[in-house]
């Protein structure tokens, strides 16, 4: 009796083994050399950017108005880089890791996924943010087939503003079901 015990546990660890318990969720990570993606702002903004290298920056110096008058106009730094990546299934997440980062309280870190002239969705993470860490984005749209996912720094326009934010950009991992 414990050999047909034996034998029946030995094919039913074989038959777990071959059988597919499931899909598992596919990962695909992208590092350097990066894409610029799209970037701006007003003559107020210094950007720089080398996607060879993931590092970003963006400083601004606005002046005091003339005058002193309230209701400042201008456009705030952004800069991204961009990945084209080709879902075969809904995207889960998108995790953007970065390193050494120095964004002040009034700037952002951003991730998005654009498809077909159109955001999916997107995620800012306010500053201040210093060191490592991860933007993770689960869109709540969901999408697969060609994307663009778009990351990068973005700036607050304000007046009088100074203000910087400066990561370096290491990976893009997106998750598909």
């Amino acid at each position: 009796m414990g050999a047909v015990i034996r034998r029946a546990s030995v094919l039913i660890a074989v038959v777990a083994l071959l059988v597919p318990s499931g899909a598992s969720a596919a990962t695909t990570t992208y590092g350097r050399p990066f894409a610029n993606g799209p970037s701006g702002g007003d003559e107020f903004n210094t950007i720089e950017r080398d996607g060879a290298t993931g590092e970003m920056s963006i400083v601004r110096l606005y002046p005091t108005p003339v005058g002193g008058a309230l209701g400042c106009g201008g456009s705030g730094g952004w800069a991204t880089f961009e990945i084209a990546h080709t879902a075969v299934s809904t995207i889960e997440s998108v995790a953007v890791a970065y390193t050494g980062a120095l964004v002040d309280p009034y700037s952002f870190v951003t991730v998005a996924v654009y498809q077909d002239g159109a955001f999916v969705d997107s995620k800012v993470v306010r500053g201040p943010v210093l060191g490592d860490g991860t933007v993770e984005l689960e869109p709540r749209t969901a999408a697969s087939g060609d994307v663009t996912i778009w990351f990068g720094l973005q700036m607050s326009s304000a007046c009088p503003n100074i203000g910087m934010a400066e990561a370096v950009f290491e990976s893009v991992t997106v998750t598909e079901a």
